[in-house]
């Protein structure tokens, strides 16, 4: 059975996560993101990962799920 929790990320577990991609997007060529939009990708998580790309100069791709309701 898979369970969901929708709720957005905590603040202090979105910093952790940026602090992470800070060290491990300096080892990859390029970043790519998979959204479920089960919450993971807040607006500032977002915000913040397109600044990592834009800051060293790594393409960015996502592949989001279309949902039945309104995403994050």
């Amino acid at each position: 059975m898979n369970q969901v929790d929708n709720h957005a990320l905590d603040p202090a577990l979105e910093r952790k996560i940026v602090k992470f991609l800070e060290v491990e997007v300096k080892k990859t060529d390029l970043i790519v993101i998979m959204d479920p939009q089960h919450g993971f990708l807040t607006k500032n998580l977002i915000n913040q990962i397109l600044q990592l790309s834009l800051k060293y100069k790594k393409p960015l791709y996502a592949d989001s799920q279309i949902s039945h309701r309104p995403s994050n």
